[in-house]
């Protein structure tokens, strides 16, 4: 949560780029602010990118950092929309793939100065899993398992998703949610881990709500699970009112979520 003296959108948006700045400054990188151009550069390439949500005073931060980023993917699209120039990374600039933990440490530190504070840790308040489903389809391609959330429950689509009990682990709950919301029962080596794991907030009440409350924050592991042609899903109806087997391009335009639609590109890419 931003303090009183720095609730303006602006200067967090600067702060954040002075972040960034100092941590590849870290790394014996120079890199600079351009204006009218949010993020950092080196140059005229982007090395990081800027895009923030502040709910009540409580950041997202929203910066997407050029590590060790596949700078082909960007062949495809116009970054931030800007035509004239390119992107970097820290990879790239250095020759070598730095350690992300070494990054992140630097990140950690470089954000405790600029914003005056102790670095600390937010234990995530909610551990959940999310599995993406698919199956081979009848012309080869990967198909994709969605579930429609009830109206109650947010009315969007999804792949599988679900809480962590007590003493289970990620895998065990995945087989668990699993069975309860789809009725499929898979063996525990069945499923994939996709060795991908994110935290988020969640805002547990409307914006509108009195007294207002702090977003939670959930960690969510990734799995895959591939089941056989034929076999569709039996849905628990106090989570799900529809379900659909999707293309993987319409299901990454269906799926509301970053975290959701990285486990479905990241599924996709397994082996089969």
């Amino acid at each position: 949560e931003l303090p009183r003296d720095r609730r303006d959108v602006h200067r967090y948006v600067r702060d954040l780029e002075e972040v960034l700045i100092q941590t590849v400054s870290d790394f014996g990188i120079a890199a600079v602010r351009i204006p009218g151009l949010t993020g950092i550069w080196v140059g005229d390439e982007k090395l990081a990118a800027i895009g923030v949500r502040i709910s009540r005073w409580v950041t997202s931060h929203g910066f997407a950092f050029n590590v060790t980023t596949r700078l082909a993917d960007f062949a495809a699209i116009v970054p931030c929309g800007i035509a004239d120039a390119s992107v970097t990374s820290l990879q790239a600039l250095l020759g070598r793939a730095p350690a992300m933990p070494e990054v992140e440490e630097r990140a950690i530190a470089r954000g405790a100065e600029v914003w005056d504070s102790e670095a600390s840790e937010v234990a995530p308040e909610l551990r959940t899993i999310s599995v993406a489903v698919l199956r081979e389809g009848r012309g080869g391609a990967d198909e994709v398992l969605l579930l429609h959330r009830i109206p109650s429950r947010g009315g969007f689509w999804q792949i599988l998703t679900g809480r962590r009990e007590l003493e289970e682990s990620p895998l065990q709950t995945a087989a668990r949610e699993l069975q309860e919301e789809t009725g499929f029962s898979p063996a525990l080596e069945d499923l994939r881990d996709l060795d991908y794991a994110h935290s988020f907030p969640i805002d547990p009440l409307p914006a509108f709500a009195r007294p207002p409350r702090a977003p939670l924050f959930a960690h969510e592991t990734a799995f895959a699970l591939r089941v056989p042609y034929g076999r569709d899903p039996e849905l628990d109806p106090s989570e799900h009112d529809g379900w659909l087997w999707s293309s993987v391009p319409e299901a990454l335009q269906l799926l509301p979520f970053a975290g959701l639609r990285r486990a479905v590109t990241l599924a996709t890419a397994l082996p089969r």
